[in-house]
């Protein structure tokens, strides 16, 4: 995926897709099992984000504020939804993390990962709620963060091979 991303022209954002290729299925199996987002992982995504940012500076010479506000903006809005109940801290972090690496490489594919985590996420409580008839199970958001951040980013990258 990095590699296709380099070839597709986004060098910048190398360090923050190697890293999160790195997080991404420890973070989905921990999530899955355990319902939590380990810290030390989201660090290592949000150390490659910084990576991310810096080189993007070096490379352009600029650094660009639109990711940035973009990753706070999707971090308040999923602290709003844990401060009232419905999201664990780990999944507000991760989701500022995405959303900015997502921003970085194209700003609509923040607004794609948002669309896709939510249907991602309301299907697997559809699914679960089917499935055990219990409404107080939780689920695991992370993997649907992940893969609202990856699609997007695969497709973009698969577009730039052909």
């Amino acid at each position: 995926m990095a590699i296709a991303a380099a070839a597709a022209g986004h060098l910048g954002e190398l360090p923050v897709m190697v890293a999160l290729a790195i997080v991404t299925p420890p973070l989905v199996v921990t999530d899955v099992r355990e319902h939590r987002l380990p810290n030390p992982l989201v660090a290592f995504a949000a150390l490659g984000l910084l990576l991310a940012y810096c080189l993007d500076w070096l490379l352009t010479g600029s650094l660009d504020p639109g990711a940035i506000i973009i990753g706070m903006l999707v971090g308040a809005a999923l602290l709003l939804c844990s401060v009232l109940g419905g999201l664990g801290m780990g999944d507000v972090k991760l989701g500022a993390v995405l959303a900015s690496a997502a921003a970085l490489v194209h700003p609509s594919l923040a607004g794609v990962l948002v669309f896709l985590a939510i249907l991602f996420g309301g299907l697997q409580s559809i699914i679960v709620l089917v499935w055990t008839r219990d409404r107080r199970r939780s689920i695991a958001l992370g993997p649907a963060l992940l893969a609202g951040y990856w699609l997007p980013v695969a497709w973009l990258a698969a577009a730039h091979w052909v």
